[in-house]
């Protein structure tokens, strides 16, 4: 999978960053724990295989009813925090490329909150700053505190929600204004791995957003959703029309990204199942870091600890609400990544 090398230098600045969080690295949940999660029979049976882990802390409010959302929300506020006040400033846009799923729901949640007069908070997940922080700003209230990135795109988000026109539309334009901001801003990081990251993530949009353009069966212009500065250049994506999503995913099988949609073709244009292809994106991810973890003390080796973080957690949520819900059990092996058996689907 890693098709590129990368010389990584240690940087004395996160000694002992990288010190404090190689010891925490026993805390990861281990793959064979993983595995006797999703075979619980119950939530019951699940919580005490929690109770073994790092997430013991929270088993007390989800015997209470509290949903495993509220454990995501807390946890990738205090990873946000801990990064906020560990990294150079030039090195904070980091914060942004490890949680920009979570940015961009949270940048349309604040213009839909605008547009319709509603208070969206429980939708929220607060990272950097909070609901009433961010909503002020996209008012077009300026806080010293806040990073330009945060204050334009909220600005921007509820300029683009306070206009007419589709709703749909509207989403595609403030994530290509994202993500186009984020690309600005990370440029000053200037650390190889994570830039390189950054256009795989830009890829990975590009691709999802084909998906969902052609499921919707949309007839806006394709190339008005693709972002550019990935490694597949907006040039690649000219040809691919709505109607021809099939031929789109097996030609992404000669890219770099072939081990991503590898096998999942079918599930995707026949099934409109997704989920193969999400799974094997967080794989891809986390074998993209290897190379960090050969060296001591850098950026990339904080980066990579919070990434591999921010995978089991979304890996324990799915867990938890497929036990919750009755999933059926091979289904929901089939979504839920096992390192050690899974590895394999998105090497290189």
């Amino acid at each position: 999978m890693q098709d590129l090398e990368y010389e990584i230098a240690d940087d004395s600045h996160y000694l002992f960053a990288a010190g404090e969080l190689s010891a925490k690295e026993e805390q990861f949940i281990e793959d064979s724990k993983l595995k006797r999660m999703v075979s619980a029979y119950n939530i019951k049976e699940l919580l005490k295989l929690i109770r073994e882990t790092h997430y013991a802390q929270y088993t007390d409010r989800l015997e209470e009813g509290d949903n495993f959302d509220s454990v995501v929300t807390t946890e990738f506020g205090q990873m946000a925090n801990y990064l906020s006040s560990r990294l150079k400033a030039s090195h904070r846009p980091v914060i942004h490329i490890l949680f920009a799923p979570e940015e961009i729901h949270n940048y349309k949640l604040l213009g839909k909150a605008l547009a319709k007069n509603d208070n969206l908070e429980q939708l929220y997940t607060p990272l950097l700053y909070s609901y009433n922080d961010m909503l002020a700003a996209a008012k077009g209230t300026r806080f010293a505190y806040m990073d330009p990135l945060s204050q334009q795109t909220a600005f921007r988000a509820a300029e683009l929600f306070g206009r007419e026109g589709s709703f749909r539309e509207k989403e595609f334009a403030l994530e290509a204004h994202y993500l186009e901001s984020l690309w600005d801003a990370a440029k000053q990081i200037s650390v190889p791995l994570i830039i390189d990251f950054l256009r795989v993530l830009m890829d990975l949009y590009n691709i999802k957003s084909i998906y969902r353009h052609w499921l919707a069966q949309e007839k806006m212009d394709i190339e008005k959703i693709i972002a550019g500065h990935g490694f597949l250049d907006k040039s690649y994506y000219k040809h691919i029309k709505k109607e021809g999503a099939g031929d789109f995913f097996k030609a992404l099988e000669k890219t770099r990204y072939r081990h991503l949609v590898y096998k999942g073709s079918e599930p995707i244009t026949e099934h409109k199942d997704f989920s193969i292809t999400e799974k094997n994106e967080d794989i891809f991810a986390k074998l993209f870091f290897r190379p960090a973890r050969y060296t001591s003390y850098n950026l990339e080796k904080v980066f990579d600890f919070f990434l591999k973080k921010k995978i089991e957690i979304k890996t324990l949520n799915i867990i938890y609400n497929g036990i919750l819900y009755g999933m059926d059990k091979d289904r929901l092996r089939h979504e839920v990544m096992i390192f050690d058996e899974d590895k394999d689907r998105s090497h290189r």
